[in-house]
């Protein structure tokens, strides 16, 4: 069990409990509960809230250990000024095979569109209701034939809707082969298909409603030099393609050398390509005027917005199509907010570098940087008109061009000086720049900008420095 209490300039507003029961069933099987909670009071004002979650989970093994029947059942509950919101639950129920040459299972998990555990937790997705099967298999019953030691391989394959509406939201596929030659290095090849029949995406639209997703396929593969050489390399690649034209491409390398006892060193280089990728651009406010239509200078909702802060179209292109088949803005009888999507172009580059020097077992020094350099731009832009359908808009007058420069450094010396009490000293260095053009701008920059005079920009951004010292003294040991 553990509880907590912070709050600002010392006070009291914050309390998080979090408790964990498990009780084991004969050798292998073990069945638990779980409990958090929050409770919230803001000095100076009315706002009063709790929020409690919980649940049951299990994991009975049978057949000597061989399968496994597991799986949770949970709620979460949620008060703000006094209005309570819905109780939210959640299950996940799996069968399954551990062991054997051939391993499988199945299993469903669901989470209602109330479900949500993170106040004193985490989260990643609610309103979803999966069915998953997995196959897998141990060659040769995993001992060495031909030039290797060892391989595995599975598949894992995946249907999913969501709980409220029940849209469908794709089937797909995921298959990961992977081996160990007789000369230690290391090979794994991994393929994943989405979207296979079609289905929707409730959230590129960013709360505008559901989108349609082209079919997915992508293939990726990973070598990796000797395990017991001091010098290691690690090359891999990433494609991906759409029946859409969409397609992604990543390569990069990983070098790892143990130069000398103290002396550990790795790097890791990247290059990341996107082209023609649909996706989400902006949301944004149309004004419908007697002679004609406008746009939000900015991209706002219209109730953010005055009739000042809107610019004149130059033609009404797919609006008045739009406007016959969609529901104004709450509010308004002439403005409309309508999610604007695009063809996603962008380049990365990445460049990490770690080392650890360690002079004896008490003291080290740990150090990390990484550049990003990082690009991208809209075109064809296109407006949602709902979940199957994009209106082409070749005078939408914005553009959408992006530029990402960060550099960040952190050195950690640590030095036990006694026993578990321990002295740390931090530096962290970060220069870090996010540009967006002017979306009226005339002319594009994104074309003539090269990657030398995207690092020169980063070295010339002020950088930001903190200092940290943390010591920590063991009082009985």
């Amino acid at each position: 069990m553990l509880g907590a209490t912070t709050g600002n300039d010392f006070q009291p507003e914050h309390h998080y409990l979090v408790g964990r029961l498990r009780q084991e069933l004969g050798t292998y099987s073990t069945i638990g509960g779980m409990v958090t909670g929050l409770f919230r009071q803001r000095s100076g004002d009315d706002e009063l809230r709790y929020s409690l979650a919980g649940g049951t989970d299990w994991d009975l093994r049978f057949g000597g250990n061989t399968f496994r029947f597991g799986g949770h059942l949970s709620f979460s509950h949620r008060q703000v000024n006094g209005q309570d919101a819905p109780t939210g639950l959640a299950t996940a129920l799996r069968l399954e095979r551990l062991q054997g040459v051939w391993t499988y299972g199945t299993g469903l998990d669901g989470f209602d569109d109330r479900f949500n555990v993170n106040d004193v937790g985490q989260l990643r997705r609610n309103n979803l209701v999966r069915l998953w099967m997995r196959l897998g298999h141990q060659f040769n019953n995993n001992r060495p034939f031909g030039p290797f030691q060892q391989a595995d391989a599975f598949i894992f394959s995946w249907h999913q809707r969501s709980y409220r509406e029940g849209l469908y939201m794709g089937s797909g596929f995921f298959m990961r082969a992977g081996a160990l030659t007789r000369g230690f290095a290391e090979l794994e090849l991994r393929v994943r298909g989405d979207y296979l029949w079609g289905g929707y995406d409730l959230y590129e639209a960013r709360g505008m409603g559901p989108i349609y997703q082209p079919r997915q396929l992508s293939i990726e593969g990973e070598y990796g030099s000797d395990t017991r050489r001091s010098l290691r390399l690690e090359p891999s690649f990433e494609l991906e393609i759409d029946e859409e034209g969409g397609r992604r491409l990543n390569t990069g390398l990983q070098v790892e050398w143990s130069a000398l006892d103290w002396l550990d060193l790795r790097t890791e280089l990247s290059l990341r390509q996107q082209h023609n990728l649909l996706r989400w651009a902006s949301n944004e406010s149309f004004a419908r005027w007697p002679d004609g239509w406008a746009i939000g200078a900015e991209s706002a909702a219209p109730d953010e917005l005055t009739e000042a802060d809107f610019t004149r179209l130059p033609s009404a292109g797919p609006l008045d199509e739009l406007a016959t088949r969609y529901d104004p803005y709450e509010g308004f009888a002439d403005r409309y907010y309508v999610a604007v999507f695009g063809r996603r172009d962008t380049r990365a580059l990445e460049l990490s570098l770690r080392g650890t020097l360690t002079f004896s077992p008490m003291l080290s020094v740990q150090s990390f940087a990484q550049l990003l350099l990082a690009r991208g731009r809209y075109t064809d832009p296109s407006l949602r008109l709902d979940k199957d359908t994009l209106l082409p808009f070749p005078d939408y007058p914005k553009r959408h061009e992006f530029v990402l420069n960060s550099f960040r450094v952190n050195v950690v010396l640590r030095w036990e000086y006694r026993p578990g009490s321990v002295l740390y000293l931090v530096w962290a260095h970060d220069r870090d720049a996010y540009d967006r053009a002017d979306p009226f701008q005339p002319d594009s920059w994104y074309q003539e900008l090269t990657f030398p005079e995207q690092l020169r920009d980063t070295f010339r951004l002020f950088p930001d420095n903190a200092f940290t010292v943390k010591l920590t003294y063991l009082i009985f040991s």
